[in-house]
């Protein structure tokens, strides 16, 4: 093969090889504004949403004489329209509630929790708590863990299933 053959060659190589990308950016460009119209789409249908909710929420002077004895309580209609960090405090502050933190002993040289993982943790406090209620006569009727964190000093931060059994 002379030098020429082999320019040539490369050279048509080169041309295929932008050819071949200009036909895969044309394709990425037409999904991208297949996407861009559905995303607009819904941010049309979400603010003609928005825009109802604010409208329904006018003429509430009247919700007082309305009100009906076991209709939703102050807290509820002021949830139902929190701003999203608002909902994120509360979710947080619910999960709190239902936390138990099991701290290890300074004092002890030995850790039996340490060696176990997540689903080992939440299945033996599980188990201490079913021999625990099985000694009492009374308590919370649904007394599970549902989840376990372990911490960094060798605790463990429990989440039980509801907040009335963390108390």
């Amino acid at each position: 093969m002379d030098t020429r053959t082999v320019v040539d060659w490369l050279y048509r190589t080169g041309e295929d090889t932008r050819d071949e990308l200009q036909k895969g950016l044309e394709a990425a460009k037409e999904d991208i504004q297949r996407a861009m119209g559905c995303i607009k789409d819904e941010v049309n249908k979400l603010n003609r949403v928005a825009a109802m909710a604010t409208n329904n929420m006018g003429g509430m002077e009247d919700c007082q004489e309305n009100w009906v004895p076991g209709g939703a309580t102050y807290a509820e209609v002021l949830n139902r329209h929190l701003p999203a960090a608002h909902i994120s405090t509360l979710t947080r502050s619910q999960v709190k509630d239902r936390q138990v933190l099991i701290d290890k002993d300074p004092v002890a040289e030995s850790n039996q929790l340490a060696a176990l993982n997540k689903h080992e943790l939440v299945a033996k406090a599980n188990k201490a708590i079913a021999c625990m209620t099985t000694q009492l006569s009374q308590g919370p009727a649904e007394l599970r863990v549902v989840g376990a964190k372990k911490l960094n000093n060798g605790g463990v931060v429990y989440e039980l299933y509801n907040p009335e059994t963390a108390r």
